[in-house]
This record gives C-alpha cells, structure tokens and sequence, in this order.
C-alpha cells in the first residue's frame, strides 16, 4: 500500500504544495492506471459552484 501523505495547500492561491496540474483541472478523484478499481459507499463533495481549475467531471480515470 501506498504511504499516506498530508496535503499541504499554500498562500492565497490555495494551490497544493508539490503537485502536478491534473489535465482538465482538479477532480474530486483522480485514478491513473489503476486495474479493477471499485469505489462503493464513496462520497465526494464539493463546492455547487467549482472554483476556477477544478474539473467538472467528479472522477477522473485514465
């Protein structure tokens, strides 16, 4: 398993310390190459009206 990490949101920009922009902009889950991903009993929430650079699509998978 992976090692946990806490996220570290910087200045006024509220952007996230060390991370590389997400294509389309931040989603509420982003899975890159992960086989048989199962997502039961997830909630997710954000904002009804999303901040500028956050993608509308919730999942994000690739």
């Amino acid at each position: 398993m992976a090692e946990s990490r806490p996220v570290i949101v910087t200045g006024a920009s509220r952007g996230v310390a060390g991370l590389a922009p997400y294509p389309g902009g931040i989603p509420g889950l982003f899975a890159l190459a992960i086989a048989g991903l199962v997502l039961d009993d997830l909630v997710i929430s954000r904002p009804e009206k999303l901040p500028e650079g956050w993608n509308v699509a919730v999942v994000v998978t690739g």
